[in-house]
């Protein structure tokens, strides 16, 4: 019985730490706004999602496990260097009009995105 209090206790404050630990991470979103690198995920993700309601195309990248990762905007690069839009979109492998690419293949363009925020903290990034 002591053991099942002491869990209980533990639980609900367990809980309040959490609770806290959002409501902080809320409240300083608020206050100072998303980091930089989230921010320019963010508007690109804005990017295609205002494209999809436009155009009636959703393009997204998938990882290898079949998970959503990301929308895909039309500034976007490919490893041809070239942009999203620069590829025919009507054609599922969607070659490029501007080079001999032969379809578009998602390049991750920032290293939050891939979960190496620590990189944009570095002096020399960018």
């Amino acid at each position: 019985d002591e053991i099942r209090q002491l869990a209980i206790r533990e639980k609900k404050r367990i809980t309040s730490v959490k609770q806290l630990n959002e409501d902080g991470m809320l409240d300083a979103l608020r206050q100072y706004g998303p980091a930089p690198g989230a921010q320019k995920m963010m508007d690109k993700e804005m990017e295609a999602a205002l494209h999809a309601i436009e155009s009636g195309m959703y393009v997204v990248f998938r990882s290898c496990t079949g998970e959503d990762c990301t929308r895909v905007a039309p500034s976007h690069i490919c490893f041809c260097g070239c942009t999203l839009s620069a590829h025919n979109m009507k054609n599922r492998r969607v070659p490029c009009t501007k080079c001999k690419c032969d379809g578009f293949q998602f390049m991750f363009q920032r290293p939050e995105e891939i979960g190496e925020y620590w990189l944009v903290r570095r002096e020399d990034f960018n």
